[in-house]
């Protein structure tokens, strides 16, 4: 059974929004937002109020799936992802075979640095094993 945009869509949204956590609904946090959440509670629920209330545009947004967001507090960008996985967290959400009752949701939020150091990590790594055979 397919899963449509729409309902990866309105999953998100509904987790976004309302950020409760479940079985199927989890939030990770990096280690300087973490430390934001020791440190300094107003700055981490304004942050928290900022994502939840976050809307797209459609260039921001151009498959539709509503599961990426940029927000700015103060000097600092925030970054927060929604990936899909399966109900073994093990392997990501297949929507072309797998029904959206077994859809499950990490929340990912970090600042924009270290989501782009992330980035520059893997894309390193990808080159190092392509290049040396590394695997």
């Amino acid at each position: 059974m397919r899963t449509s945009k729409a309902e990866i869509a309105a999953g998100n949204l509904f987790f976004r929004s309302t950020l409760i956590r479940s079985e199927r609904h989890k939030v990770v946090l990096s280690s300087r937002v973490a430390d934001l959440f020791e440190k300094d509670h107003d700055t981490f629920s304004r942050l928290l109020d900022e994502v939840r209330a976050f809307s797209w545009t459609n260039a921001q947004d151009p498959h539709g799936e509503r599961n990426i967001g940029l927000v700015k507090i103060g000097q600092t960008e925030y970054f927060f992802k929604i990936d899909l996985y399966d109900s073994s967290w093990e392997h990501f959400f297949d929507q072309e075979t797998m029904p959206h009752s077994q859809c499950h949701r990490l929340l990912t939020l970090t600042t924009a640095d270290e989501a782009l150091l992330t980035e520059y990590i893997k894309s390193a790594t990808s080159i190092l094993e392509r290049t040396f055979g590394l695997a």
